[in-house]
């Protein structure tokens, strides 16, 4: 739906994607405080997240100062470490906190790949092979403690 707006206002693409990003950043938060268990499963109130992705991506931002980048890549690091400490079972969630998981992702996307954590770390062989597994790690835990639980529970 993104892409078919993007083309037919070409000129505007990132006013409507800002738009689209408030808008449904509003919805999250507007219903995170009520029932937060559909602002974390509805996909419009957690579409503004893939939409900074979008709006990155397409003003193709190319920092050529590697000092910023690096210290862009830092701040982002720094952003996910700090959600990864604040946020907890007891936070709204997606509500006000996803800022700081998602800015954090952009920036170091942002940073590109010759900022030095980006390139001496996260393209780390071991790093790599972590992100490659992750997803399918994700999909196949949940089934895995189900079934554990079904034919292992006393």
């Amino acid at each position: 739906m993104i892409c078919l707006i993007v083309k037919l206002v070409s000129q505007k693409a990132e006013s409507v994607l800002g738009l689209f990003a408030i808008v449904s950043f509003a919805l999250n938060i507007f219903t995170v405080y009520e029932y937060p268990k559909f602002a974390f499963y509805f996909p419009l109130c957690r579409f503004w997240e893939m939409t900074f992705g979008g709006i990155l991506a397409y003003t193709n931002l190319r920092i050529q100062n590697s000092k910023i980048n690096n210290y862009l890549s830092i701040a982002g690091h720094i952003l996910i470490i700090t959600g990864i400490w604040s946020i907890n079972e007891k936070s709204l969630f997606p509500g006000w906190w996803a800022i700081v998981p998602t800015l954090g992702s952009v920036l170091i996307i942002g940073a590109g790949p010759k900022a030095w954590i980006n390139k001496n770390v996260l393209s780390n062989k071991i790093m790599v092979f972590i992100g490659k597994i992750s997803y399918p790690l994700y999909l196949w835990h949940w089934p895995c403690l189900v079934y554990s639980k079904m034919f292992y529970s006393s």
